[in-house]
């Protein structure tokens, strides 16, 4: 929270019983209740996130830029930022915020601004406009349905979870079909992550059983679930799902090495086609 203007008790020495009290009380501002010595590595994305708005505190900014904070919190979470907005705000701070989430705009915004390819569409007063009107703005034209239903035939059972467990998880059933979309919404904490992880290899499954088209399949592992042609785009890709010091061909070739190996030699011209 304080890189780049960390206080100082005398010149080369850094003032850490004062950081810990000022990171204490920005985040208990924001209604957060975290231990200032914990390494951010350890702490839920959500938790990241608010770190990163209470070091925009702690510079005690007058203008402050909001791109998509709420993208990863709780509504919880999302009240207790809209509970700090309000009283920067109040203090005199000026707050641009960047949403896609209609509902937010209208909640804290004062005034809002469209753009559409890039184009200053229209600056206008929140109490002068309404959600239809802002979305006719963005499209440029009228949208009488936002989510449009399709008929879409689905094919075979591809994948049936029954009773699964792991963790904080409890008796999780569901049924994916071929060319289906399957939709798993809750709040953060409730364990969305863990079950896609949990499918995936990377947590264990404490009871219950996943069927592979109808055939009973263990999956104790990543590798395990590759196998089984499951691939997972985990929530947090910079941490989990990418190694950022390797090249894109490395990181795509890092799920098939064997396929692409010989007597456990790369063909790194196989690898690069």
């Amino acid at each position: 929270m304080f890189l780049g203007k960390a206080p100082t008790r005398w010149p080369g020495v850094l003032d850490w019983p004062r950081m810990r009290r000022d990171a204490t009380r920005i985040l208990s501002e924001l209604g957060v209740s975290l231990d200032p010595d914990a390494p951010v590595r350890s702490l839920r994305l959500a938790q990241q996130q608010m770190v990163e708005v209470g070091r925009a505190l702690a510079d005690e900014a007058r203008i402050l830029i909001m791109d998509e904070p709420t993208s990863s919190l709780s509504e919880r979470e999302i009240a207790q930022l809209f509970e700090a907005i309000e009283r920067l705000t109040a203090a005199g701070v000026a707050v641009v915020y960047i949403s896609h989430r209609m509902e937010e705009v209208f909640r804290i915004g004062h005034r809002v601004t469209v753009l559409r390819d890039g184009s200053h569409v229209a600056t206008l007063n929140i109490a002068d406009v309404s959600v239809p009107q802002l979305v006719r703005l963005m499209a440029n034209r009228d949208v009488s349905d936002h989510y449009p239903r399709r008929t879409h035939r689905h094919g075979e059972e591809l994948l049936r979870v029954e009773g699964l467990g792991s963790g904080a998880l409890r008796d999780v059933s569901f049924v994916l079909r071929r060319g289906e979309i399957l939709g798993i919404a809750g709040l953060v904490g409730a364990g969305r992550t863990r079950l896609a992880r949990a499918i995936a290899g990377a947590d264990r499954i404490d009871h219950g059983r996943i069927l592979i088209r109808g055939t009973p399949t263990r999956i104790g592992s990543p590798a395990d679930a590759a196998v089984a042609r499951i691939a997972f785009l985990p929530e947090d890709r910079k941490q989990q799902g990418l190694v950022l010091g390797l090249a894109v061909e490395r990181n795509i070739a890092l799920s098939h090495l064997r396929a692409l190996s010989r007597f456990g030699v790369m063909d790194h011209r196989t690898e690069r086609r």
